[in-house]
């Protein structure tokens, strides 16, 4: 079993609709009878956050205020889920969806966003930050098309530019990009080898 201070983070990322929330699920029980894992969403995973979801998902807030509330949520989650955690966490969203988002998509400044990523993201000097990202990238229309209940995020153009967002950083960062059209069969196996070859399952 992995032993570690910081746990092995695994960050699933994309726009809403693209099949992450699924595949993390999928990859949570795929995992918890073998290794201590965790599954948590963003925002959420605590009482604050759970709330502060809702909040952002219904509510028309300007950018610098999504983002203030979202890395308050992010450094709770740290604080009650993360830190001292030994196994593997999955994250259904990171910090990367506040550059993609409120950065490439909404235009805040991306170099004060990535500082207030570290600020949040840092807990008794240990920055979590995440061993592995699988990037799930979709064409917003597509990505539109499968979602049943439409938020305050959801449109278009808003959405073009958080993909091109998303595909800058993958190509910065090394994410593992995949195609969210291909059959969930295929990614569920995809993600499974991919976490296989580094954690030995």
């Amino acid at each position: 079993m992995l032993k570690a201070k910081k746990p092995f983070i695994i960050v699933f990322e994309g726009i809403d609709g693209a099949g992450k929330s699924t595949q993390s699920k999928i990859l949570f029980k795929l995992l918890k009878g073998k290794i201590n894992t965790k599954l948590l969403q963003e925002p959420g995973s605590t009482e604050v956050g759970s709330y502060l979801r809702n909040l952002l998902k219904s509510t028309k807030l300007n950018p610098k205020t999504q983002t203030f509330l979202i890395e308050a949520s992010r450094n709770m989650m740290i604080e009650e889920h993360i830190k001292n955690f030994e196994g593997v966490i999955i994250l259904d969203r990171y910090y990367h969806s506040t550059i993609a988002y409120q950065g490439y998509g909404m235009g805040l400044d991306i170099s004060f966003l990535k500082a207030l990523n570290e600020f949040a993201c840092t807990h008794d000097n240990i920055f979590y930050k995440e061993d592995i990202v699988f990037l799930f990238d979709i064409s917003p229309e597509e990505a539109i098309k499968r979602i049943d209940k439409k938020d305050v995020y959801e449109n278009i153009e808003l959405l073009e530019k958080v993909r091109k967002g998303y595909l800058s950083l993958a190509k910065e960062h090394n994410f593992h990009i995949i195609d969210a059209t291909k059959p969930k069969e295929y990614i569920t196996e995809y993600i499974y080898n991919t976490i296989n070859k580094l954690i030995k399952i």
